[in-house]
């Protein structure tokens, strides 16, 4: 490694040939003229050579020229690139008018063009701070301007994790310190403020334990046996769980129990962010001390749709059907002599492949029976039941010669009709774009719609009764809001009660109710409305009580708002969309249900292109059924100092899995209804609430001392943080939330709309879209998103039988906890974090300094941070 300095002579091609090196960020050393890297700060940037990317964005000549002008003073400041940058975005800006010019103007192109580059910029300093390389070479590189960067290499800390660590801070540092803004350093101020509660003077420090205090209570237990130590923590650390409820008042403080987890969570290194879907906050206090201290914090959350380990693990993608077909085997590198003739001085051995199988060939035959048997069991009707979850009706109402006959015989008729569905619904939710002409060229429109794309013309999208309504605003729709009021919906209910058997006729109710609604709503019979969550039926009810009639009248109006919400632009597209997929790769498993053996089954799928669509399709509806319902990701979780120094975070971990977390799930989402399903459906759909399954990941490629031999003994089985892998390394975590608003700004000048507005039901992670979207509109490649930074991701299965669950063939599974008495079984979880590990860690005199050095005020308060009068303005850069 050379040592470097920045001189006037330096280009970015030149630097090519040091292999793997980019430089990072100025050094800034008041007094000196030359600023010098050091051996360690040029390790920080080694790059992963064989995934380069062209920088050349769509941009007009002046600001392309603009741009390579640029690319020459990083060239020649390789030290400082992001200031460099940086500066360069602030004088860009600068030029922006104070009003957005009409539509139309040429001032408006030019506005557009602008404002495009400054999100090319804000791209370009992103990738410079998480160490990407940049590399300018005429002579090698085509296209102009001649750039192209490269990733970080993934493996450049695998020999110093904690580098690699160190590193990886300082990137989610930035989007951390981004999260301050007014109203949350207002929140802060006020957490940190005293006041008073039960004629004490509070704030939320008093709910972090004092070191020295703390040290006080636990030096002694150094000269105590094992047993002893455990035996004397019963009584100085209680830890329990508390859901952080917002609207529940802590008794101990007087704060809103959702606020304190929300202060504590802004002590976190990653940045808080909010997700849609299920969602629960948990406190983990410690009842042993004054005012229940926070020993940690917690949160699960919505899995992810889509992770592939996770899915290849739980047996959710085709490769992994695959697999359970192989015979489980491990190969070994052996070394081997050489014949004597082919032997050489410099070559004696060879390293040859040997295989050894794991399981005999009956082994193998009866496990990959189980295997096919289970897959087809899951899969067989699960294409079938998602067609009956998708409302139709409304769409053999547009068109005189689509009916039910095509949609059960997946006719051309039902294909076209749906292709012509989704255009439609897409025109109206893309804004009614410029609709192309025979002679026009798509490549001169920013946005624009080919109507022959789906078999539409131009005369079908003339005077549509399509919408692009907001589905979320039909949350509010009560029946009041659609002109029948629910006294009137009572008195018909009311109205058809034989006073004498007090029985209910169905049959006379549902014609005057058709008479009551307006004629535009379409309603199924209400005698299919369930009474209450078992679904029993109107017709098989005796005695009617008000307060039914009112659960009945309240699911009727809970049916208007999700057939609305389905004939909304977004939902008519979706649903002709998936029904076109679901009814054309229904037929290979009605063409091949005649199959009786399972093995031969699932072989058969596999072995046409045909059969494996089907198959993936009908594991991904599958999926979609459970992945937002039984299962959960831990999005928080971690110990508050000082705690963390007797391994608090692992006490978090193992609360989790524990049988108050899943009574609490089932709890909080029982008679939940989703609102995508339910919209798709045009009814409400209530998914099951059983918590079988959590997913995490690290926070670091390398592992997570946290999560790493956390094991919970359990009464039916052991529960494990199981590492399966890692994610493969993109995301969004490189940009920040400036980056990310520029892009959509773009988007939305060059579209003339939102192309992502984040609507419940538009599609999974909107902000990574929101960025893909924006970096196309720019011409830039979607190669950018590789961070490099892969997380290690664990799986935690809470039942035995969790793979059955997930897999919708069991509804009730068994947990691997007696879920008879869950506070026991809860308190069995601490006990053995205080065995397993507290016990061993309290003997130790660097645990004990840590406990004693820690000064809340000093070391985890989080107002300084936000005082801006004592920081300069690169602490926040």
């Amino acid at each position: 490694m050379r040592e470097v300095t920045d001189t006037p002579e330096m280009e970015i091609g030149s630097w090519a040939t040091t292999r793997g090196v980019a430089l990072p960020f100025l050094l800034w050393l008041e007094g000196y003229t030359t600023q010098r890297v050091s051996l360690q700060m040029m390790n920080d940037l080694v790059y992963d050579e064989n995934s380069p990317s062209y920088f050349q964005p769509n941009l007009s000549d002046g600001y392309l020229d603009e741009l390579d002008r640029l690319f020459d003073r990083i060239c020649k400041s390789p030290n400082d690139r992001e200031k460099v940058i940086e500066t360069k975005i602030e004088e860009v800006e600068g030029r922006l008018p104070d009003h957005e010019p009409a539509k139309g103007s040429q001032q408006r192109e030019e506005y557009i063009e602008l404002q495009k580059y400054i999100g090319v910029l804000r791209v370009l300093h992103d990738i410079a701070e998480v160490r990407y390389h940049i590399k300018k070479d005429p002579d090698e590189i085509e296209g102009y301007p001649p750039v192209v960067v490269y990733p970080p290499d993934p493996d450049r800390f695998s020999d110093n994790p904690d580098k690699y660590k160190q590193i990886e801070q300082r990137i989610l540092e930035k989007e951390r310190r981004a999260q301050f803004d007014k109203s949350t350093r207002e929140f802060i101020r006020t957490m940190e403020n005293p006041s008073r509660h039960k004629g004490r003077r509070i704030d939320v420090t008093d709910l972090i334990v004092d070191g020295e205090e703390f040290y006080q209570d636990l030096h002694h237990l150094q000269d105590l046996e094992r047993d002893e130590i455990t035996e004397e923590l019963d009584d100085l650390i209680q830890p329990y769980v508390q859901v952080a409820e917002s609207g529940v008042t802590d008794p101990h403080t007087g704060y809103d129990l959702h606020d304190i987890w929300r202060y504590f969570r802004y002590t976190w290194r990653t940045p808080y962010n909010t997700v849609p879907g299920r969602n629960i906050n948990f406190l983990i206090r410690d009842a042993a001390r004054e005012l229940h201290p926070v020993m940690g914090i917690a949160s699960i959350a919505s899995s992810m749709m889509n992770l592939k380990r996770r899915d290849q693990y739980l047996g959710w993608r085709l490769d992994s059907v695959e697999e359970g077909l192989k015979r489980e085997k491990q190969v070994n590198m052996v070394e081997h002599q050489l014949p004597k003739e082919e032997r050489t001085p410099d070559q004696q051995t060879v390293e040859k492949p040997v295989t050894n199988y794991l399981e005999t060939e009956q082994e193998w035959e009866e496990r990959s029976k189980k295997h096919c048997q289970f897959i087809r069991s899951a899969v067989e009707n699960s294409i079938e039941e998602s067609i009956q979850n998708i409302r139709h009706d409304d769409f053999l109402t547009r068109f005189d010669d689509l009916t039910e006959r095509d949609f059960k015989k997946a006719t051309e008729t039902a294909f076209t009709r749906l292709k012509q569905l989704e255009g439609m619904g897409t025109y109206v939710f893309k804004g009614k774009p410029h609709i192309l002409q025979e002679d026009e060229d798509s490549e001169n429109f920013e946005n624009v719609f080919d109507p022959s794309e789906f078999e539409l013309r131009e005369s079908d999208l003339r005077d549509l009764d399509i919408e692009d309504t907001d589905p979320d605003s039909y949350d509010k729709t009560t029946l009041d809001t659609i002109g029948v009021s629910k006294s009137d919906l009572e008195a018909l209910v009311l109205a058809d009660v034989d006073e004498e058997r007090r029985e209910y006729d169905h049959q006379e109710f549902e014609q005057r109710l058709q008479q009551a609604f307006p004629s535009d709503i379409e309603l199924d019979t209400f005698s299919e409305v369930p009474i209450d969550l078992e679904a029993t039926k109107l017709d098989s009810f005796g005695p009617l009580e008000l307060e039914e009639i009112e659960d009945r009248v309240a699911y009727l109006g809970a049916v208007i708002k999700f057939r609305l919400k389905s004939e909304t632009a977004l939902f008519i597209k979706k649903r002709a969309h998936t029904l076109q997929k679901l009814l054309r790769d229904r037929e290979f498993f009605l063409n091949h249900s005649d199959i009786k053996d399972d093995r031969e089954f699932i072989e058969a799928a596999l072995e046409s292109e045909a059969g494996r669509r089907a198959l993936r399709t009908a594991l991904k509806e599958t999926k979609k059924r459970r992945v937002g319902a039984g299962m959960m990701n831990i999005q928080v979780c971690g110990a508050i100092p000082p705690y963390s120094h007797l391994l608090g975070g692992k006490l978090v971990a193992m609360a989790l899995t524990g049988p108050e977390i899943i009574n609490t799930y089932r709890e909080k989402y029982a008679g939940y209804e989703s609102k995508i399903a339910s919209a798709m459906k045009g009814a409400p759909v209530v998914k099951q609430n059983e918590l079988v399954f959590l997913d995490t990941t690290g926070l670091y490629k390398v592992g997570s001392a946290q999560y790493d031999r956390v094991r919970v003994p359990a009464p039916n089985g052991q529960i494990e943080y199981e590492d399966i892998g890692e994610t493969s390394g993109y995301g969004s975590v490189q940009f920040g939330a400036k980056t990310r608003e520029q892009l959509a700004t773009v988007t939305e000048l060059l579209e003339d709309r939102k192309a992502v507005r984040g609507r419940f039901g538009e599609g999974v992670a909107p902000k990574m879209r929101q960025i893909r979207h924006g970096m196309e509109n720019l011409g830039l490649d979607g190669d950018l998103l590789k961070h490099e930074s892969p997380r290690v991701i664990y799986a935690v299965p809470l039942s035995e039988e969790f793979r059955d669950y997930l897999f919708g063939l069991v509804d009730s599974p068994e947990y691997y906890w007696s879920m008879d008495d869950t506070a026991q079984a809860q308190q069995s979880i601490y006990d053995h974090w205080k065995y397993r590990w507290v016990s061993k860690r309290v003997q130790r005199d660097q645990t004990l300094d840590g406990i004693k050095a820690f000064d809340p005020i000093e070391d985890l308060s989080i107002g300084h941070e936000i005082d801006f009068r004592n920081h300069s303005i690169s602490d926040f850069f």
